[in-house]
């Protein structure tokens, strides 16, 4: 984001009513919350892919 994304969502936000500033944060605890558990299967499947490479180099290592 640039500093005038952030300047421009500055004043967006002091301009809201308080109804809308607690939907706004509700929507985005939601959407922080999808993104910590998308990042949490993505680290998830990285593990699991280091694991059979390993494995596969482990069980090359060993033919040879």
């Amino acid at each position: 984001m640039t500093p005038q994304e952030k300047q421009a969502a500055r004043i967006v936000i002091r301009t809201m009513s308080d109804d809308e500033l607690r939907h706004e944060s509700k929507k985005m605890w939601k959407l922080a919350s999808f993104a910590q558990g998308m990042a949490d299967r993505i680290e998830s499947e990285l593990r699991r892919r280091k694991k059979k490479l390993r494995m596969a180099l482990a069980q090359n290592n060993g033919e040879k």
